[in-house]
């Protein structure tokens, strides 16, 4: 059973793969949407032996509105490859500027959150210790 929910997780990663690639903005919402709650997982797996997701793929293309599309859907712009890079720094080094603003700004909402998360979490524990 568990090696079924794998393939299927690996086909479903292929093919959004091969869309964010190819920059089929139409084909890949359709995806996404069909995926309906799955689609954060499906997007934030690793796509390759080098650690890459669709979002460094999209960004590494040049693919503006995949790269959007999967923001939308889940994607996480604080996931690095093996090799320690962002999606923003395939952006960057491709000359994508448009998408490297893009994914700055999704950066900078995701640290935003993970420090309010922290910062939740630790008054939650001075409360609860009577701190």
């Amino acid at each position: 059973m568990a090696e079924a929910a794998a393939d299927q997780l690996r086909q479903q990663v292929s093919e959004l793969v091969k869309l964010s690639r190819a920059g089929s903005v139409k084909r890949l919402r359709s995806r996404l949407e069909a995926l309906s709650h799955e689609a954060p997982e499906v997007v934030n797996a690793r796509c390759d032996p080098g650690g890459w997701t669709c979002l460094h793929t999209a960004a590494y293309q040049g693919n503006k509105g995949c790269v959007r599309l999967l923001l939308e859907h889940g994607a996480k712009s604080t996931i690095r490859t093996h090799a320690g890079y962002l999606a923003i720094d395939y952006a960057r080094r491709k000359g994508h500027a448009e998408i490297e603003e893009i994914l700055y700004d999704a950066l900078q909402r995701e640290v935003e959150l993970e420090n309010e998360r922290r910062r939740l979490a630790a008054a939650s524990t001075r409360v609860s210790t009577g701190s």
